[in-house]
């Protein structure tokens, strides 16, 4: 099914097939099997199922992402690629657990708080998502009912805490971590060719028997692996207040200077912090933010009564020259045409 000249979706249900369901979540993984394509981040954001999250651009050029997302035997699997380095920030869906599985990382992506790489698996315990991701990234993601998962953990391996509360952020021994990332690969390219073949149910449970066994063996294995630090907790806090800051005053103009004076803080202290967690300046930061702000405005706007330099303004763009500029270099097209793209027929000019 074409969406746009820019988006691909392929969608595939197996309503006669119905998965069990686990424990007492309020979420139910009806079997699906999803692809799409675009260079719209938010159409990617928005296309996974279950999850209150958004995505922000967090550097120019010409965006392109990748979504597969396949519910079987009553489980959430995606695979997420995309071009360009953002943010995402929300929220899993309720009453499960997620696990995020590197499958391609250039660099350090950042998962609440904490530096990770291919060396990691990432947990999600509470469905707070807090991911800056580099650029030329690809991720697998398994969301599973909690509390099945901590009974399917606490048998296979007891010796682990008896709550079934696991960090953050797990190294696993690297054998068993490129084991399940590996399977992983295979998997959603063997469902990228043949996803007919995934509504025969079993199949679907030797593909969940054989995800759930890589996954418990991977998170066994980290008994007796160094355990990931966080970073440091005073420029988590130094961060936090600065984004707490700009964010409940979008329309005043910023800069640096005036942003270390509220936060009576270093220049040198500020942008080291930032540097660290999101590896990119805090300056950077916050216009990537706005500019993803006046993106999602216009987007929503009517053109026949927004105007372009209202709604910049109001996330603190004085000077339109700049503004536009940054903007195209951002999204690849002027702040006007995504004025225009909004569905309606004419816009005024800045």
């Amino acid at each position: 099914m074409e969406i746009s000249a820019s988006t691909s979706e392929k969608i595939l249900e197996f309503p006669n097939n119905p998965p069990p369901t686990f424990g007492a979540t309020s979420v139910r993984f009806d079997d699906l099997v999803m692809s799409i394509s675009s260079h719209d981040i938010d159409e990617l954001s928005q296309a996974v199922r279950f999850w209150d999250h958004e995505y922000q651009r967090l550097q120019p050029g010409l965006f392109t992402g990748e979504l597969q997302q396949i519910h079987i035997g009553g489980i959430q699997l995606l695979r997420a690629a995309w071009s360009q380095a953002l943010l995402a920030r929300g929220q899993s869906p309720p009453g499960t657990i997620a696990f995020g599985v590197h499958l391609s990382v250039q660099g350090k992506a950042t998962w609440r708080n904490y530096g990770c790489d291919q060396r990691h698996l990432l947990v999600n315990p509470d469905r707070e998502v807090d991911l800056k991701a580099t650029d030329n990234y690809e991720m697998a993601v398994l969301t599973v009912d909690k509390i099945r998962f901590q009974q399917q953990l606490q048998r296979f391996c007891p010796s682990l805490d008896k709550t079934g509360q696991l960090p953050i952020v797990l190294q696993p021994k690297p054998e068993t971590l490129n084991a399940l990332a590996a399977y992983l690969r295979l998997f959603f390219a063997w469902v990228k060719r043949h996803p007919q073949s995934l509504g025969q149910s079993p199949l679907q449970t030797v593909f969940v028997q054989d995800i759930f066994s890589l996954l418990l063996t991977a998170i066994a294995s980290t008994i007796d692996q160094p355990a990931p630090r966080p970073y440091s907790a005073k420029r988590i806090r130094l961060v936090k207040q600065a984004e707490e800051l700009v964010n409940a005053n979008p329309h005043q103009p910023l800069t640096l200077a005036t942003l270390c004076r509220a936060l009576q803080t270093s220049e040198r202290t500020l942008i080291y912090s930032f540097q660290d967690i999101f590896d990119m300046s805090p300056m950077a930061y916050f216009k990537a933010q706005r500019l993803n702000g006046v993106h999602r405005q216009l987007k929503a706007a009517d053109p026949e009564v927004a105007r372009v330099k209202d709604i910049a303004l109001q996330w603190g763009f004085q000077h339109m020259g700049h503004f536009s500029q940054d903007y195209k270099a951002m999204f690849n097209e002027s702040p006007s045409q995504t004025l225009r793209r909004s569905g309606r027929v004419s816009v005024r000019q800045l």
